[in-house]
């Protein structure tokens, strides 16, 4: 009776060749995700997914910072141009406050978002999107080509992460 050796060695298996110039990603949906992962592992998160959120998480901080100081501001000119007997003063404060309001709250809006972001949540991405909408249309109104896009472009680069055309789709 013959015994089986205590280590037995499998057959050698022969490797599937690719086609005639390289492997084709084409059809593969999940190419980009292979791809930029060289361990095959799937995930829901892109390289530029944390440093967007920082920047997003320190300009949102300092621009809260200045809402709040432009709105204490806007409100002690309200105050003096009510005590003074002057409408307008008082009228023109009242409308700085309204403005630092809105920012501030849009500010806060962002950091919330953001803090999603580094979660690669979705609900994070879609805060930020679109607060940078309101963003680009606040300056529009102002003017502010910088504001403009930059709000642009994190409500292109939330809806891209969103639908899945850059990175996983977020959870």
């Amino acid at each position: 009776m013959d015994t089986p050796p205590e280590n037995p060695t499998p057959p050698p298996q022969s490797e599937p060749t690719p086609p005639a110039g390289g492997p084709s990603f084409a059809n593969n949906p999940y190419a980009k995700q292979y791809m930029s992962n060289p361990y095959g592992q799937m995930t829901n998160t892109h390289p530029a997914d944390m440093p967007i959120a920082i920047i997003i998480i320190i300009f949102g901080g300092l621009g809260a910072l200045l809402m709040l100081f432009t709105g204490l501001l806007g409100g002690a000119v309200s105050a003096a141009g009510a005590g003074a007997g002057s409408g307008v003063v008082a009228g023109a404060g009242g409308l700085i406050m309204l403005y630092s309001i809105l920012g501030l709250v849009c500010s806060v809006g962002s950091i919330i978002g953001a803090v999603g972001m580094l979660k690669a949540a979705r609900w994070g991405f879609m805060v930020v999107g679109a607060f940078g909408l309101i963003g680009a249309i606040i300056g529009l109104l102002h003017f502010n080509i910088i504001s403009v896009v930059v709000g642009v472009a994190q409500a292109i680069y939330c809806g891209m992460r969103i639908t899945g055309q850059l990175g996983g789709k977020p959870s």
